[in-house]
């Protein structure tokens, strides 16, 4: 009988995809990974680790010809909107490879979601709103409950970019799908936590208030970063700032006397 092989691409900051490698192989799998630049390299692992140097363009042809040398089954990766992963879709559906993208979890705690052929936008997944109202519900309860990570995701971050950093000159081709320097991505980082502790106790004052005297008389509208892919490539909004200035345009519009909070 043939034993079936398993690719991993791009996932996670850190060695989540290292550590699900290790689980298929320890179950009988022969596990794959391509590596696209030097922090992919760090956190690799599985039976067959590849790094791939040459162009984005040539990237298809690639890994058309792996999948077929190897008989890989199913292809793993997280964000299917990533510059390499958009190409890999039409091939691993055109030889009938299984795409299987995870995501962080939906609005889920202590889960991560796994789809194939595609999350959020790309999800087979009904989310309009009969969808959602038709929908069955379970409750889950995670097997491990995962507590606040963000020190942890901070170092894999910071190991992940140096790491990549370093290595540059032989992933001298390599794409990434957002901002790629170790300075810049670690003063963002640095920038949101200080804003995250001078807003601490503001923030709670409005959590007390919206929960007290305004329950119930609010919107909530959930935002999304910029350079987010939901925002670059499933959005009609040209940015952010449009998207907001629509939602208050169409509060104001409504008929009430209530006070908006922004």
């Amino acid at each position: 009988m043939q034993i079936a092989s398993v690719l991993f691409l791009q996932g996670p900051l850190g060695p989540f995809f290292r550590e699900l490698a290790r689980e298929f192989s320890d179950h009988g799998y022969i596990t794959h990974k391509i590596n696209f630049n030097g922090g992919d390299r760090l956190y690799s692992g599985a039976d067959h680790c590849v790094d791939y140097i040459d162009t984005l363009e040539q990237w298809p042809e690639f890994l058309e010809s792996y999948l077929l040398e190897h008989q890989i089954q199913t292809v793993f990766l997280m964000g299917d909107c990533r510059l390499y992963h958009r190409l890999a879709k039409p091939v691993c559906e055109r030889m009938n490879v299984r795409f299987m993208v995870f995501e962080e979890g939906y609005l889920r705690p202590d889960t991560i979601t796994l789809e194939r052929g595609g999350v959020n936008d790309l999800s087979s997944l009904d989310f309009s709103l009969m969808g959602l109202a038709s929908a069955s519900s379970q409750r889950l309860n995670a097997e491990i409950a995962m507590p606040p990570s963000m020190g942890q995701r901070v170092r894999y971050a910071a190991f992940y970019y140096w790491a990549a950093w370093f290595q540059r000159q032989r992933f001298v081709n390599y794409q990434h799908h957002r901002a790629f320097s170790p300075v810049v991505e670690g003063a963002k980082w640095i920038r949101g936590f200080g804003r995250k502790c001078l807003s601490k106790w503001r923030d709670q004052r409005i959590h007390q208030t919206l929960t007290g005297k305004l329950s119930g008389r609010f919107f909530l509208v959930a935002l999304q970063v910029h350079d987010d892919s939901q925002m670059l490539y499933h959005s009609d909004y040209p940015s952010v700032e449009s998207f907001i200035e629509e939602v208050i345009a169409s509060l104001q519009a409504m008929p009430t006397t209530g006070t908006f909070w922004c």
